[in-house]
């Protein structure tokens, strides 16, 4: 394939504006069928119940894939850190409303059943059960004999658990709040669509070698690098900061901006200093083989931003002092400002 100019995420086959799109579509069928247990709006990354108007606790559900990062896992044939990444992403979104985890299960999809595969990819999924602890209860595997045979689909939904007063979101949120950023060393789970059109399809990069001078990985390895669990520290930042956590976003398809809108009240917006951190090499690799726009690569990857965390400025010493003892890297990326 010959180099295009300016690759963009739509190319690769993932248009994000329609998505969008279906979401608004269909968010009038899935509000009718809300009864009196369901006590936050459609759209949120989980979706919150009161199983019983005198239960004390509630519940949050979310669900997730690990999507065309499957498709490197299947080329390298390496399966054992798929896994990992779906709890990532699926844990990562039940925090950003307070919930800490009770359980997960999965759905995995195969052209034709592997035994020794799947046990490759379910150890990785509960190795990261351990790091959450949170148990895999359940499942299902399904044989499709309409898939190609080497390839799969990973999947999967989890439960969480939380108070009413430990409810994160836009209610909080204030201006004069700061961003704080964890950073993310890779692309997580996202944007790999676009990836793969660059790296393999356009520049027919090798994942068994180096990709480019200075690196000390194949590209499979970098590519299929999982993704950081932020969970249980944000655990401890829940019980530490206590109201002074505001909210928290989970950078994901749509990157920083639109999943920091999913978390703010409509006046407010997110000021973002996009100098505050250092850019991971992948990201500068895909947008300089790729003639990507930056705007592009903003809405595509995370770009080094893994989670942002809403906080009271008070707290940003506690919050920095928090991560580095639990081996993460965290930087204020910006504020919460009045829309004008």
């Amino acid at each position: 394939m010959s180099q295009e100019k300016n690759l963009t995420y739509k190319q690769a086959g993932v248009d994000i504006e329609q998505g969008e799109a279906a979401v608004e579509k269909i968010s009038s069928f899935v509000k009718s069928t809300f009864n009196k247990t369901v006590i936050n709006t459609f759209g949120g990354y989980a979706g919150i119940i009161q199983p019983s108007e005198n239960y004390p606790l509630y519940l949050a559900v979310t669900t997730d894939g690990v999507g065309t990062k499957c498709e490197i896992a299947r080329l390298t044939g390496i399966y054992d850190t798929i896994g990992f990444d779906l709890i990532a992403m699926l844990v990562d979104d039940l925090i950003c409303v307070g919930a800490q985890p009770l359980a997960v299960v999965d759905y995995l999809a195969v052209g034709k059943l592997d035994p020794s595969k799947v046990v490759e990819i379910i150890k990785g999924i509960t190795n990261a059960c351990k790091v959450i602890n949170a148990p895999l209860i359940g499942g299902e595997m399904a044989e499709h004999n309409n898939m190609h045979q080497e390839s799969f689909d990973l999947s999967g939904t989890a439960i969480g658990i939380l108070s009413i007063d430990s409810i994160l979101g836009a209610h909080r949120v204030r201006k004069g709040d700061l961003l704080m950023g964890l950073k993310s060393p890779n692309l997580r789970s996202n944007g790999f669509s676009l990836a793969r059109l660059i790296l393999l399809e356009t520049h027919n990069l090798d994942l068994d070698k180096i990709p480019w001078p200075g690196e000390t990985r194949t590209l499979g390895e970098i590519l299929l690098e999982p993704s950081v669990i932020y969970t249980p520290f944000l655990l401890k930042v829940i019980n530490q900061l206590s109201s002074n956590l505001h909210a928290l976003a989970h950078i994901t398809g749509g990157g920083l901006e639109k999943n920091l809108k999913r978390v703010l009240p409509p006046d407010l917006y997110a000021e973002i200093n996009y100098t505050s951190w250092e850019v991971p090499n992948i990201f500068l690799k895909i947008q300089q083989l790729g003639n990507v726009k930056t705007s592009e690569m903003y809405q595509t990857f995370n770009m080094g931003i893994g989670m942002v965390l809403i906080i009271d400025p008070a707290s940003k010493d506690e919050v920095i002092q928090l991560a580095s003892s639990n081996s993460l890297e965290i930087t204020p990326i910006g504020k919460i400002a009045q829309k004008p």
